[in-house]
């Protein structure tokens, strides 16, 4: 028991990063999790609404920033890429062409959080919509709001248990 004790610990302990922006054919994968209720962002399959879960799961829940700070677009580990459909909710696509172009922005309300925006209009970020924790669809909400704020952790990152 002791040893599950400090095994969660030390991964409860594991560091956000700064995230690095790669390339279609050199992606660089994060894990990307909303600071307010600790939900993980989640790639359900193409055309189906993106998601937040707690549990870790071994796919759809890793994603790479391609292209620049002001002008990317998410690829997930999948190989689908997040679009905005017609009601504003975060969605997945299997083509790149398809692809929102979105921009990252420090999080104004949230110390060492981002935020995710379109690429022209940064007023608005990722949302946890209506409210916070697992099966949250995504919209596009003001800035600095509480659902926003999100950390990037390196791919490789199992987030620990939670009961």
């Amino acid at each position: 028991m002791l040893l599950l004790l400090m095994t969660g610990f030390v991964a409860s302990q594991a560091q956000d990063v700064q995230p690095q922006f790669s390339t279609e054919s050199d992606p660089v994968y994060y894990r990307l999790r909303f600071n307010a209720g600790d939900a993980y962002l989640q790639d359900q399959g193409a055309g189906k609404q993106m998601q937040t879960v707690l549990a870790y799961a071994k796919n759809g829940q890793t994603y790479a920033l391609i292209g620049t700070q002001n002008d990317f677009i998410m690829r997930t580990d999948l190989g689908n890429y997040a679009t905005i459909n017609a009601s504003g909710f975060f969605e997945t696509t299997a083509t790149a062409a398809q692809a929102a172009h979105l921009a990252l922005i420090n999080s104004p309300n949230h110390a060492g959080c981002y935020e995710i925006t379109k690429k022209n209009d940064t007023n608005k970020g990722m949302n946890q919509w209506g409210g916070t924790g697992a099966g949250k669809k995504l919209g596009l909400w003001n800035i600095g709001d509480n659902n926003n704020g999100m950390k990037f952790y390196p791919a490789n990152y199992v987030p620990p248990l939670s009961y």
